[in-house]
C-alpha cells in the first residue's frame, strides 16, 4: 500500500538532484559562451528549466535546492561585474529578487502538481485493486470458502504479511481465516484482550514494530465481526480504503451466514418432517402385529384347556410370526436410522441374486400366495450388502402380499439390462396409480389400492440407494415382464466385474 508522505519525496531527492546538477552545469556552461549575445534577462528564464526538471523527479526541495544555485549561477555568471556576489545597479537585483520569486512559485507549483498526479495515480491503482478484492468475492459458495477468498484476495492485492478474520462464537472472537504469515499470541491479545475496548484501533506498534490494523466489519444493522491487518503504511488513506472494503466483505459475509442459517433450518425441518412421518408410519405398523400378538396371548389366556392342540399351536405360530415380523421392522428402523444420519456404509460384496431370493422366501414360510419365478441361472453377480438387499425385497415381497388377496399370486423376475440387473417384483392386486410411483415410496404414504402405510417402502428405498442401486414401479404388463396386472416394483443392482477390482475398491 502506498502514501504520499515526504518519504516519497526523499525516495526521489537523491535523482531529482542529479538532474538538476546535470541540466544546469549543461546551460550555464552554454549561457556563458553564449552571453555576449544575450539580455539579463533570458538567463534568467532558460535556468528555470532545470529547476522545473528536479521538481519533477525529485520534488520541491529539489526545487529549493536549484532556487538557490540559481541564484548564484545567474548572480555570479550573468549579472555585471561578473565572476563576483556583488550587484552593480539596481535594476541587476530587481531582476535578481524576480528570478529568486519566480522560481520558488514554480517549484511549489510543479511539485503540487506532480504530488497531484501522484496521488491521482496511487488512488486510481489503490481502487483498481479493490475493485478487483470485491469482484473476487462474486460467487463464491459457502461460508469457509468466501472467508479465505476475502483474506486472500486482501493480502494478494495489497502484499499485506498477514490478513485474518475473527467471527463472533459462544466462547468469543476466534479466527476464522487467515493469509499470510500466522498471528502471534501478543497481537491476537491486542485484538481480543481481556477487556473492552474500541470495535476499531489503528496503527497498534507490534514487537516487530509492524502496523496492526483492527477494523469492524458492519453492515448498516449489526456487526458481523472483526478485519485484521498486519503491515501497510497505516496512512488515512489506507485506512479508509481498508474500512470501504471490510464493509463490502460484511455484506457478503452476512449473506453467507444468513444462507447458512437458512440451509441449517431447512434441514431441521426436513428431519422433523421425517421424524413426524417416521413415527406416524411405525405407529400405524406396529399396531397390526401388537394386536394379533395380544388376541392369541388372551384367547390361550381366557380359555386356556378348552383350546384343542391345534388351536393352541394355530394362535401360538401366530404370535411367532407376528413377534419375527416386528423384530424385522425394529430391525429395518435401526439401519434406516443409521443411513440417514450418514452412520452406515454398505458393504458391497459379489452377491448371487437367487441366494438373496432364496433368503427371503425361507424367511417368510407364512406366505400364502403363490409364488412364481423367472429367473436365469446363468444370471451375473451384483454388487450388493447382502443384508440391506435381503430387507429390501422382503419388504417389496411383505408390499405384494398385503395387496393382494389369499390366495393371488405373486411373481419375481430378473432381467440383466446392460451392466444393471434388475428384480423385479409383480402382484395380482390393484396396482398403484401412475401419479403416486414416486411418491408412494416416502414414509406414510400409500397407493389408493395398497393396504398398510409406506413405511416398508420407505425402507427399501433408503437400503437400495444405500447400495447404488434404483427402486421404482414399472407397467409390467406393457414392459412384458409379468402378465399379473397388479403392481410391479424393481430393484436394480450394477453388475460385478470380475476384471474391474476397483469395483469393490470403491466400495471398501
Amino acid at each position: 500500500m502506498t502514501s504520499f508522505s515526504a518519504k516519497r519525496t526523499s525516495q526521489g531527492f537523491p535523482t531529482g538532484l542529479a538532474y538538476l546538477l546535470a541540466s544546469m552545469c549543461l546551460l550555464t556552461v552554454a549561457l556563458v559562451l553564449l552571453r555576449s549575445h544575450l539580455d539579463i534577462a533570458t538567463p534568467a528564464f532558460i535556468l528555470l528549466i532545470p529547476v522545473v526538471i528536479g521538481v519533477v523527479v525529485g520534488g520541491f526541495w529539489v526545487g529549493v535546492v536549484g532556487a538557490l544555485l540559481g541564484f548564484l549561477a545567474f548572480d555570479y555568471l550573468f549579472i555585471p561585474p561578473y565572476y563576483t556576489l556583488s550587484v552593480g545597479a539596481l535594476q541587476n537585483l530587481v531582476s535578481l529578487f524576480v528570478y529568486v520569486v519566480v522560481v520558488v512559485l514554480v517549484s511549489t507549483v510543479v511539485s503540487r502538481l506532480k504530488e497531484a498526479q501522484l496521488k491521482a495515480k496511487t488512488y486510481g491503482d489503490d481502487f483498481y485493486r479493490l475493485a478487483q478484492t470485491s469482484q473476487a468475492l462474486i460467487g463464491v459458495s459457502g461460508l469457509g470458502p468466501l472467508l479465505q477468498r476475502v483474506t486472500d484476495s486482501l493480502a494478494n492485492n495489497f502484499g499485506y504479511l498477514s490478513v485474518a478474520i475473527f467471527l463472533p462464537t459462544e466462547s468469543g472472537l476466534e479466527i476464522n481465516s487467515l493469509s499470510g504469515s500466522p498471528l502471534t499470541k501478543e497481537e491476537i491479545s491486542l485484538v481480543v484482550p481481556d477487556r473492552p475496548r474500541p470495535a476499531s484501533l489503528f496503527n497498534l506498534e507490534t514487537q516487530d514494530q509492524s502496523k496492526l490494523n483492527v477494523l469492524a466489519m458492519e453492515t448498516l444493522s449489526h456487526p458481523v465481526g472483526l478485519l485484521v491487518v498486519k503491515g501497510g503504511t497505516g496512512s488515512p488513506h489506507e485506512v479508509e480504503l481498508l474500512k470501504t472494503f471490510a464493509n463490502s466483505a460484511a455484506l457478503a459475509i452476512d449473506q453467507a451466514l444468513l444462507r447458512e442459517k437458512a440451509k441449517r433450518t431447512e434441514e431441521l425441518e426436513e428431519l422433523d418432517n421425517w421424524r413426524r412421518a417416521l413415527l406416524g408410519s411405525v405407529s400405524h405398523d406396529l399396531k397390526t402385529p401388537l394386536a394379533s400378538i395380544k388376541a392369541s396371548l388372551s384367547a390361550m389366556s381366557e380359555l386356556g384347556d378348552r383350546l384343542t392342540p391345534s388351536e393352541r399351536d394355530e394362535l401360538l405360530e401366530t404370535s411367532e410370526l407376528q413377534t419375527d415380523r416386528l423384530n424385522r421392522l425394529v430391525s429395518n428402523l435401526l439401519d434406516m436410522a443409521r443411513i440417514e444420519a450418514g452412520g452406515f456404509r454398505a458393504d458391497l460384496q459379489p452377491t448371487a441374486v437367487t441366494e438373496v431370493v432364496d433368503s427371503v422366501i425361507s424367511s417368510r414360510s407364512s406366505f400364502k400366495p403363490d409364488i412364481l419365478f423367472d429367473i436365469a441361472k446363468d444370471l451375473p453377480l451384483v454388487l450388493a450388502d447382502f443384508v440391506l438387499f435381503h430387507q429390501a425385497l422382503g419388504n417389496l415381497l411383505d408390499n405384494a402380499m398385503r395387496a393382494g388377496s389369499d390366495g393371488a399370486s405373486i411373481e419375481i423376475t430378473a432381467r440383466q439390462q446392460g451392466d444393471w440387473l434388475t428384480l423385479f417384483v409383480s402382484d395380482s392386486g390393484r396396482g398403484v396409480e401412475k401419479s403416486s410411483w414416486e411418491s408412494v415410496f416416502d414414509l406414510y404414504e400409500k397407493g389408493k389400492s395398497s393396504q398398510g402405510s409406506g413405511l416398508g417402502l420407505a425402507i427399501a428405498k433408503s437400503f437400495v440407494l444405500a447400495q447404488g442401486g434404483r427402486i421404482g414401479i414399472v407397467d409390467g404388463l406393457a414392459t412384458g415382464v409379468t402378465k399379473l396386472e397388479g403392481a410391479t416394483f424393481f430393484i436394480s443392482l450394477r453388475c460385478y466385474d470380475p476384471s474391474n477390482s476397483g469395483d469393490l475398491e470403491a466400495t471398501s
